[in-house]
């Protein structure tokens, strides 16, 4: 570590932060130029390397419980499941073709399903994934468009263009909602479930979890790539004028 001042000037919090602080962004590198892979195996070593029994858990993790029940794929499902059938709509809409369409179908089912045969569950653990991964990209792409912003100015564009209002719109921009796999009554034959902006902002993290299990993290950057970074320029655009000091007014009339 370097450090302005010796280490045995600081407070043992601070150097605490501090150690922390270089860990991550070791991990960061680690990423850059290696990729996930590296990253996480670094990781697990770090974690468990006096016990191989736990660095073989980590290194080894088993995949989905989809995908495990099927290895070669489920498409075969879709013949005999009227929920697949129109998820293929789906898949063409968007241009991603599951190999595993039932981690797609679990994505879309709300927490007010049971236990079924077909998505084995509803799409919270998804969601947590595909939060995780959203985050990741976005920094990704952020951090190697915008060299010169400190990371302060960094967290404030990734929360522009990954809160939950950006991502209801692009649920609403992709009719993810149409498909939704709930046990409400739907307000009419053929219409869509009437959401929450949380509750669409969620189907997209599921989502992400979904594409990231069955395509990688790849698609997953292809995905947003479309969907949310070109939103990027109207969110710079607006806030060089909500601060610039000659449109103070526009600033007062937003609040």
């Amino acid at each position: 570590m370097l450090y302005a001042h010796g280490p045995d000037l600081c407070l043992a919090s601070s150097l605490r932060h501090a150690r922390a602080n270089c860990f991550e962004a070791l991990m960061g590198a680690l990423f850059l130029d290696g990729g996930i892979e590296l990253a996480d195996r670094v990781f697990g070593e770090t974690l468990y390397d006096d016990n191989p029994k736990l660095l073989d858990i980590w290194s080894n993790l088993p995949p989905h419980p989809l995908q495990e029940d099927e290895p070669l794929g489920d498409r075969h499902w879709i013949a005999s499941s009227p929920i697949l059938q129109k998820l293929v709509k789906f898949e063409k809409d968007t241009g991603i073709v599951y190999r595993h369409i039932r981690l797609l179908a679990k994505a879309f089912t709300m927490r007010n399903v049971g236990f079924n045969n077909l998505t084995c569950g509803h799409n919270q653990r998804l969601e947590f994934l595909g939060d995780s991964i959203l985050q990741l990209v976005t920094s990704v792409f952020l951090f190697k468009h915008f060299p010169s912003h400190h990371e302060g100015h960094l967290s404030l564009l990734r929360s522009s263009l990954v809160n939950n209002r950006n991502q209801a719109i692009v649920c609403d921009d992709l009719g993810m909602t149409e498909h939704v796999i709930s046990a409400d009554t739907r307000p009419a034959k053929g219409e869509p479930i009437c959401l929450k902006t949380k509750e669409r902002a969620d189907l997209v993290e599921a989502f992400m979890g979904a594409l990231y299990l069955d395509q990688g993290l790849d698609v997953c950057n292809v995905f947003c790539k479309v969907c949310f970074y070109p939103r990027l320029k109207v969110f710079i655009g607006f806030y060089k004028l909500l601060y610039s000091p000659c449109h103070t007014h526009v600033y007062m009339s937003y609040l």
